[in-house]
């Protein structure tokens, strides 16, 4: 049986990974990848921390920076824990820099 709480969890972790987006998107602004599509992956500590990173969909050099800018972020904590679904399952998602 699925109640509300498992919604709000669910459009929570949407909002989160929103928010995720923006910041690896603005990060890769500031380091030049402006006009760079691609798809990213990685896993995230109880902390925050960023590992196991991987960027498919575009040109090496651009993928290896982006790879850098993403293993330097530290992710929010929301309520003082990071989303259950992105520490079981890592963060993966399309991102348009």
């Amino acid at each position: 049986a699925i109640d509300e709480n498992d919604y709000s969890v669910a459009d929570n972790y949407e909002e989160y990974k929103a928010k995720v987006e923006s910041m690896i998107e603005a990060r890769g602004r500031n380091q030049g990848l402006s006009g760079t599509t691609g798809r990213v992956s990685f896993r995230v500590a109880p902390n925050g921390s960023i590992s196991s990173i991987s960027v498919s969909g575009m040109p090496p050099d651009k993928a290896e920076t982006l790879k850098r800018v993403i293993s330097g972020l530290v992710l929010p904590r929301e309520n003082g824990a990071i989303p259950p679904p992105a520490l079981s399952g890592g963060m993966n998602f399309n991102v348009r820099i």
